[in-house]
């Protein structure tokens, strides 16, 4: 940021925002900085520079993935604000040369049954947080007394519907398709899962193992992610409309 010119620009911008919140994160900037400019130069760049090799990070503990494939960006948070029971949900941020696409999107997640179930509050602002601020007038939530299945809570953890709880939301298994990419996160320790490719898109290549992949199914071990590139193992990835 110092090297492009965008750091002061960036607190010059947070500055006009105002509010306590913000003020409270300025406070560690100048620290920040001078810890910053006396650091020795170094080649080194991030990792989503144009001109850096691909790759994929996963972090099966917290349920995200983070990739770069030619020209193409994506970063997914699988396990997305499930505080409360399984919602089934994925954040996903993707970015092409084309389009910059945020998005909330449906997943596929399997996980062991509580027997419990979440009823989604009367919210019309957040999803979190008792609600967040109340909209002025009669508004109601379309998703309110919707049914959420809780996934088992360990034992010896007290816990009861309603209650914020990091284990009520979270799935052994995700599988997602956004675009051209289908991903397969496994957060057990022990259990194998199948991630089924979808028809008539092989071959396909694993931006994983690099391998290209011929079979309908593929294996997903314990602690483990597939992230497979279904535009073809030898098509760059340059994508000229978003997904819907």
């Amino acid at each position: 940021m110092l090297n492009d010119n965008q750091f002061f620009v960036t607190l010059q911008n947070k500055l006009t925002q105002g509010g306590l919140r913000i003020l409270a994160g300025m406070l560690l900037a100048p620290d920040g900085y001078e810890t910053v400019k006396s650091q020795p130069a170094s080649p080194c760049k991030l990792p989503m520079n144009g001109d850096q090799p691909d790759f994929v990070f996963s972090d099966e503990e917290d349920g995200c993935v983070a990739l770069k494939n030619g020209r193409e960006r994506l970063y997914v948070s699988l396990y997305w604000r499930a505080r409360n029971a399984v919602n089934f949900l994925a954040r996903v941020h993707y970015i092409t040369p084309e389009f910059d696409r945020i998005a909330v999107v449906r997943e596929g997640v399997e996980f062991k049954r509580s027997g419990m179930l979440y009823a989604r509050p009367d919210w019309t602002n957040m999803g979190f947080g008792n609600g967040g601020l109340r909209y002025p007038g009669d508004w109601h939530s379309a998703y309110a007394g919707e049914q959420l299945p809780i996934a088992e809570i360990p034992p010896g953890i007290s816990f009861k519907p309603g209650q914020e709880n990091v284990y009520a939301g979270k799935g052994d298994f995700y599988q997602l398709r956004y675009g051209p990419y289908l991903i397969g996160m496994n957060l057990t320790k022990n259990r194998d899962f199948d991630l089924k490719m979808p028809e008539g898109i092989q071959p396909a290549k694993d931006l994983v193992s690099g391998k290209t992949i011929t079979s309908g199914t593929l294996k997903v071990g314990p602690k483990s992610t597939v992230v497979v590139y279904c535009g073809g193992p030898d098509k760059p990835a340059h994508s000229s409309q978003p997904p819907p």
